[in-house]
């Protein structure tokens, strides 16, 4: 018999014969649930409420709920046994991850460590005539050997507008390329001034970023941000690990992230007018699992002694093959790992920091769902890693969020009336603490007096209350307003 599923407030419905849970049929339907222990029904996160139907609870031998409405249920142990009606509250939904960027632009330009270097070369060709009668590409190969002594490779793209537009131009073009490895990429040719982009991808466990890049000067143009689908396989790279050792998880996994991505340059380049085929190439950058995943690599073996990866470094490939909305020539280039467990996110992290630039010692820090830290300078580095989350991302804690709409992220204190003054995301009703705003609330009250030095809360301190079950807590805010 099939059953209805309806999933509000978005109105996704799909039909299932029972057999399936709800968390699993909103993952087929494309609805991401919250679930950081990836369906085992241990960390609580994804509560729906039953609106109308029957369903049965796999911890009571299937046992049917009692049709109530609103009643609480955790979507990965109830069964439709009949057509069903459920509300997803905000709580429970992976929503907009809200990040903030920096401009690296000025020091990244002085490493020696990049990837690649961006070149926009401007060029006179001699005419051809009967005497002088070789190809366009060798045309151009020869003036470029006037002044670049490395090996020279044209994307396949590259000719299909080439010979009208070197005509069209009387031979004065201007060509975007990528410089690495001693290998001179030639992606692109515009016979007017039309700036080249690129993108940088972080992967990261619990939230994608997407910068869009103007490749000449390296600034951020714009920056868009999303939760990672793949938390509904699990919040840490552990729980996703182990989902990969499931039949079609790994694909599963794969498309979700490269998807995610796709759509959100689809975004950036429609706000801001700029063409797909402007953008010329791509960095991607994740802890180790991460890249294993989006590259389809099953990082299975990461989690067995003795802890191997299938690889450290990726070779440059076409962006196009990973889903990128880019030119067709354009590359996209893998950070780096050093280790399983330290990824191409605290390579480029300690790149950004100037670790390889600096003459002093230099500490770098990643605190996100994995923590990092990375000690040195130019002449040596040491880097140490540990599970830090997902505490910084709302798991494990009471009132804990990701860095969605309505967290508290930051916090102010007024001495006038020995208060603490949260700020939330975009203004909004306060709906719970995110990883900053974890931070900053702490030290606010340290600063003040409210938690002492053992990290204990002071009990004579204005505001600090105790409950029923004799804990102290510190009302950050009531969420009414």
């Amino acid at each position: 018999m099939a059953f209805r599923v309806l999933f509000l407030p978005e109105n996704i419905s799909l039909k299932t014969d029972g057999s399936l849970d709800l968390l699993t049929l909103a993952r087929q339907a494309g609805y991401l649930i919250d679930s950081q222990c990836d369906g085992q029904g241990t960390c609580g996160r994804c509560r729906v409420h039953l609106v109308s139907g029957a369903l049965a609870d796999e911890r009571d031998n299937r046992i049917e709920f009692q049709t109530i409405p609103l009643k609480d249920i955790l979507s990965c142990l109830a069964y439709p046994c009949s057509d069903v009606e459920v509300l997803v509250p905000p709580e429970s939904r992976v929503g907009e991850v809200i990040t903030s960027s920096t401009d690296y632009s000025p020091l990244l330009q002085q490493s020696p460590a990049l990837l690649f270097t961006f070149q926009k070369i401007d060029i006179k060709l001699p005419r051809p005539t009967l005497q002088d009668s070789c190809s366009d590409a060798d045309r151009i190969t020869r003036e470029l050997k006037k002044r670049y002594h490395g090996e020279i490779h044209f994307s396949g793209d590259f000719f299909s507008t080439l010979p009208n537009q070197l005509r069209q131009s009387d031979w004065h073009i201007t060509l975007h390329a990528l410089d690495c490895d001693n290998r001179l990429n030639i992606i692109s040719s515009t016979d007017d001034d039309r700036s080249a982009y690129g993108w940088a991808v972080d992967i990261g466990t619990t939230t994608l970023a997407v910068a869009l890049v103007d490749m000449e000067d390296g600034a951020v143009v714009d920056l868009a941000s999303s939760a990672n689908p793949q938390i509904s396989r699990g919040a840490d790279v552990i729980s996703r690990m182990i989902a990969c050792e499931k039949k079609g998880a790994l694909p599963s996994l794969t498309k979700a992230v490269r998807d995610r991505i796709a759509g959100l340059q689809q975004a950036l380049l429609a706000g801001n007018d700029i063409a797909a085929d402007d953008v010329i190439a791509a960095a991607v950058s994740g802890n180790t699992t991460m890249l294993h995943l989006y590259h389809g690599v099953n990082p299975v073996y990461l989690r067995k002694e003795p802890y191997i990866p299938a690889f450290t470094s990726f070779p440059a490939i076409p962006a196009r093959d990973r889903d990128m909305v880019c030119a067709s020539g354009a590359l996209l280039f893998t950070c780096p790992s050093v280790a399983s467990y330290v990824g191409g996110d605290i390579t480029a992290g300690a790149v950004a920091a100037g670790i390889d630039l600096a003459d002093d010692v230099v500490l770098f820090i990643d605190l996100g769902t994995n923590g990092e830290i990375v000690i040195g300078n130019k002449e040596w580095a040491l880097c140490a890693s540990t599970s830090a989350g997902p505490c910084f991302e709302g798991g494990g804690i009471t009132c804990g969020m990701r860095a969605e709409r309505g967290a508290i992220y930051a916090a102010d204190w007024d001495e006038a009336n020995k208060k603490l003054i949260p700020h939330t995301l975009r203004d909004e009703k306060a709906r719970g603490l995110c990883g900053s705003g974890l931070f900053e609330s702490i030290a606010v009250l340290f600063q003040n007096g409210a938690i002492d030095r053992s990290g204990r809360l002071n009990k004579d301190f204005p505001g600090v209350k105790e409950n029923a079950e004799k804990e102290w807590y510190y009302v950050l805010d009531t969420g009414d307003n």
